[in-house]
């Protein structure tokens, strides 16, 4: 199993593509399909799974982030047979090289949680502006209801930044402070940072997974949230 050497937990991706995964590679289909070449911007990427799976899709540029510089080194070893992913050493949202409206996809799988609630406000309001007008955003967060959460005080959103239980620290590879969200803790998050969301649910273990748009304007009504669950991670 890849780990990552800053201790970010698993990167469950390189050992399979989950739900919201395959969703991000068939919308990429379609939307080549639809408009032509796109580009597409994959934070948090780790080893690359979702942005080789990307890249491999004719018309497809991709962006791969991720705030471990150490990766340089296996994505250029990549670049001969993934030549369409592009590798970016960046520590998001305090650093963003991206121009506005220049991506018509944007994944964000397991990472936000390792910010506090104010960064990923933050990071969802500069992910907004890099999406062009019809741009998606499919992210995950480490959810409330998980196993990860024994033991841990669920203060407000605002407050809730703190280590797992050292157990599942262990378990997990997980040893960075987490803001662990609910379904609809990550959907009223995307709905102030100005997304509108397409679906919300939970996986199976407990997680949350989130399709978003780009709303032209902030939306100023509740968003629905189906807690039914999805896929194991």
């Amino acid at each position: 199993m890849n780990e990552s050497p800053l201790r970010f937990g698993h990167d469950i991706s390189s050992e399979r593509l989950d739900e919201l995964d395959l969703a991000c590679i068939a919308h990429a289909a379609e939307t080549v399909r639809q408009r032509g070449p796109i580009a597409a911007l994959d934070i948090g990427a780790g080893f690359g799974a979702v942005a080789r799976a990307l890249g491999e899709l004719p018309g497809t540029r991709v962006t791969a982030v991720d705030r471990n510089p150490d990766l340089r080194s296996h994505y250029e070893r990549l670049r001969p047979t993934h030549p369409n992913v592009d590798f970016r050493a960046c520590n998001v949202p305090v650093e963003w090289p991206f121009d506005d409206a220049a991506f018509a996809l944007v994944t964000c799988q397991r990472m936000i949680h390792y910010l506090p609630h104010h960064g990923a406000l933050e990071l969802l309001a500069k992910i907004r502006r890099a999406l062009d007008d019809d741009g998606r955003l499919f992210i995950s967060a480490s959810g409330s209801g998980s196993e990860l959460a024994d033991g841990l005080d669920l203060v407000p959103l605002a407050r809730r930044f703190g280590r797992l239980r050292p157990d599942r620290q262990a378990e997990h590879d997980i040893r960075e402070p987490v803001c662990l969200y609910s379904a609809d803790e990550l959907a009223a998050t995307l709905h102030a940072a100005g997304f509108r969301v397409e679906r919300c649910w939970l996986s199976d273990f407990g997680n949350v997974k989130a399709i978003a748009h780009r709303a032209r304007r902030a939306p100023s009504t509740a968003v629905a949230v189906d807690t039914t669950t999805g896929d194991r991670a």
